[in-house]
């Protein structure tokens, strides 16, 4: 840079790690650090950086180029850089996702392709699938082609570069296995002497795969992770850390042992003399001996709640996938779920990655842990709990509901008496007007339909929409007329009986149907709904039922309302023809779309409590008292 200003060239420097006391001798460095704490781009990625320099070039310049036509960029570069998705980084992300690969990018979009990913591309995608590949090519000492990848304005060539960069891919997920290969088989014996942290040498390692496979180790091990590949008398460190060990503090303290070094908390890099690797190991291995104590090496996996795997459907994946971007700091919901593997419905594939089909009731669910299958070996038959999200497969055009796993672990058994459990007789099929109007008055209710509520007779009516009103209460009996729409209600139903009557059948699970199309509304229920409106007026249906609520609701989302004197309208054909609503569909709505998921997930639902066998429900029942009951006791078991 000096030679550079000499030579009457100006400098401008843009970076996001931690800047030493000394800055560059530039014309400027732009630094998200130079910013005051709480500023919401204090978290900037360098390619976050990088872009609000190129937003201010392009107004000072005047160029024809919209900024946000480089947010795919952004957006890869942000995810794989692994910094926190906050501040402004989360809607810099998403901008990027929402436009993935962007018309800029015809290498994005090769690359995309060569991956076989399908629409929406999502953070998960950005971290694991496209972001290695590009990476792949610097690791291996070719960058050039990954740049050549992004900067690419023929298809052709392209495609071209995107198959290269796969052939990198490969390749370096073959030194990547031989490094960790050794790693794994000597990081035990350190582990085992009770060492803080992991910091292990190799010759012949590839520098380029070390800091992939120090995030293995620490996902393995839960320490600070310090691999370096040397080649003759100079080695190449990577570190990787845990929540509560600052990698850079740490290489900053030892600064003295090292050539060059930088980075942030979580990842960071040096250079050191060979001979200096055995001294600097023993003062990383005191300077996190000071720092962590047993409580801070055991993992902690963080769990938003308790969730039976009967109660995982696409229509909850569909719900969690509006949470994107997720990531750093902002993480993606986790649940913790029971369910029993047995040896048939699992297989290990690429030697590392474990394939589980989850039993759900009578059904299973695919689940998938990436490296949770370390050396190949599969789970012990038994009773597991699993740490997951629930995510869409999506494969031409069919969804499949899917559990990416992030932790498994065996489930103790349980003891003897620790919770009774629920009796449940089996009624399906028989007359349900004969079967519950047999039903004694005293501690009995009846769940059912509106409709069905002379079916109570002298005893308590639970209404189907508002069962969480059976919440804390318990009766000795309760006759359930109607099938429970989703397992959450069946859940609150299971904690308030001492015995559950299964009373319905076909007829009844049609008319549950026939309700859920008004309780969320469908297009047939819309229609009626706005005719009414149009012709006796909004006040008409005001104050209605929850499912006309929210048919009047999903109409101010489309602009079918309008505020007139001292009321509110619905457009006229002719009105809407002239405006902005002529143009919308109902798929405009998002309300109208969460209503579509959660009605198709509650039919899916109601038919199977109808065909079950009695065992599955059994099951079912069993899990989802667990739900209710258990929640606070078998939380230890992370």
């Amino acid at each position: 840079m000096a030679a550079a200003r000499r030579a009457g060239l100006a400098v401008v420097v843009t970076d996001h790690h931690r800047l030493e006391q000394t800055l560059p001798p530039a014309n400027a460095v732009v630094s998200p650090h130079r910013l005051p704490e709480g500023h919401p781009a204090r978290s900037l990625a360098g390619v976050g950086v990088a872009f609000k320099l190129a937003q201010e070039i392009i107004r000072l310049s005047g160029l024809a180029l919209d900024p946000s036509s480089l947010l795919p960029f952004v957006a890869m570069g942000t995810v794989c850089d692994v910094v926190d998705l906050d501040g402004e980084n989360r809607p810099l992300v998403a901008g990027g996702l929402a436009a993935f690969p962007g018309e800029l990018s015809p290498g994005l979009a090769a690359l995309t392709a060569e991956a076989g990913i399908e629409a929406p591309v999502t953070s998960w995608h950005l971290a694991f699938v496209l972001g290695p590949r590009v990476n792949a090519a610097g690791r291996l000492g070719h960058a050039e082609y990954a740049l050549e990848l992004l900067l690419a304005g023929d298809e052709g060539r392209a495609q071209a570069v995107a198959r290269k960069l796969e052939e990198f891919n490969r390749r370096r997920r073959a030194f990547e296995e031989r490094v960790a290969a050794d790693v794994f088989e000597r990081a035990p014996a350190l582990v085992a002497s009770g060492r803080r942290s992991i910091v292990l040498a190799g010759e012949g390692w590839h520098p380029g795969v070390i800091g992939i496979v120090a995030s293995r180790v620490v996902e393995r091990f839960y320490r600070p992770t310090v691999l370096v590949a040397v080649e003759g008398d100079v080695g190449r460190g990577s570190c990787r850390g845990i929540p509560l060990f600052d990698v850079h503090e740490a290489l900053e303290a030892l600064r003295g042992y090292l050539g060059r070094f930088g980075g942030h908390r979580s990842a960071a890099g040096f250079e050191i003399e060979a001979g200096k690797i055995p001294s600097f190991a023993d003062a990383f291995e005191a300077f996190a001996a000071e720092r962590l104590d047993d409580d801070a090496l055991r993992p902690v996996f963080r769990v938003d709640g308790y969730l039976p795997l009967a109660a995982a459907n696409i229509a909850l994946a569909e719900d969690l996938a509006l949470l994107e971007p997720v990531g750093q700091a902002n993480p993606a919901a986790t649940f913790f779920s029971e369910t029993h593997v047995a040896e048939e419905t699992q297989r290990v594939f690429k030697n590392a990655h474990l394939e589980v089909f989850a039993a759900a009731g009578p059904t299973r669910i695919r689940a998938v842990g990436f490296n949770l299958a370390p050396g190949g070996g599969i789970l012990e038959p038994g009773e597991y709990g699993f740490v997951h999200t629930p995510t869409l497969d999506e494969w031409r055009d069919r969804k499949r509901l899917e559990l990416r796993l992030g932790h498994i672990k065996p489930l103790p058994p349980r003891e003897g008496g620790e919770r009774r459990p629920i009796k449940l007789t089996d009624r399906r099929g028989h007359d349900v007007e004969e079967d519950v109007r047999g039903a004694g008055t005293s501690g009995e209710a009846v769940f059912g339909l509106p409709e069905q509520r002379r079916l109570a007779a002298g005893c308590e009516f639970v209404a189907y929409a508002r069962c969480w009103a059976a919440a804390g209460r318990k009766w000795r009996r309760l006759w359930l007329a109607a099938p429970p729409f989703d397992a959450h209600r069946l859940a609150v139903l299971l904690a308030s009986a001492e015995e559950l009557v299964f009373a319905f059948g076909e007829r009844e699970a049609s008319a549950a149907k026939e309700f859920l199309s008004h309780y969320y509304p469908d297009r047939t229920r819309l229609t009626e709904v706005y005719r009414t409106m149009r012709e006796e007026g909004v006040a008409a249906v005001e104050g209605d039922d929850e499912g006309t609520r929210r048919a009047v609701a999903i109409f101010e989302e489309l602009g079918l309302l309008e505020e007139r004197g001292r009321g509110v309208v619905a457009l006229e054909t002719e009105e809407l023809r002239a405006g902005n609503a002529a143009r919308r569909s109902l798929e405009d709505s998002p309300l109208f779309r969460r209503c579509e998921r959660r009605r198709r997930a509650a039919e899916e639902f109601v038919a199977a409590l109808c065909r079950w066998p009695a065992a599955a429900l059994e099951r079912l029942a069993a899990e989802l008292t667990a739900s209710v009951c258990d929640l606070d006791t078998r939380v230890d078991v992370l």
